[in-house]
């Protein structure tokens, strides 16, 4: 993909964030929060 394109596509990774809890969920698989430096922020982790 090219840079114009994924610009104009405009997603984030919020728009996929509650398809990936559900995977993680669906195969139980996951990581430990804050282990990954690449991981996006996640404010909801902030209540956990």
């Amino acid at each position: 993909m090219n840079a114009q394109l994924i610009e104009q596509l405009q997603v984030k990774y919020q728009d996929f964030e509650p398809y990936y809890t559900e995977a993680e969920k669906l195969y139980q698989v996951h990581g430990k929060s804050g282990d990954d430096p690449t991981e996006p922020y996640d404010p909801k982790m902030l209540c956990k």
